[in-house]
């Protein structure tokens, strides 16, 4: 995850759009591919229930974040969130 040197409104036209733009900025992190963080209750969908109870994973459509991962600040080494086990945020600062 990271933030883009260039601020933007939310006009990108969709999600595969949003996705294309932050595939070639020019300060992402290393050669991997990135999604932007977005949901559009169509083409990404985070959870149809609460933080996913009802069917865990199986509700998601193209999330972007891991399940029972870190994130940590590149920069500082500073903790940011854990997602869960479904890859939903659950301890964030």
């Amino acid at each position: 995850m990271f933030l883009t040197a260039t601020p933007y409104n939310a006009a990108f036209g969709g999600i595969i759009e949003a996705n294309n733009n932050y595939s070639v900025v020019a300060n992402k992190p290393s050669a991997r591919s990135h999604k932007a963080l977005l949901v559009d209750d169509i083409n990404r969908i985070t959870c149809t229930s609460v933080n996913c109870v009802s069917g865990g994973h199986k509700e998601q459509i193209d999330w972007v974040l891991a399940p029972n991962t870190v994130s940590v600040s590149i920069n500082t080494s500073n903790f940011v969130f854990i997602s869960d086990v479904n890859g939903v945020f659950t301890v964030h600062y």
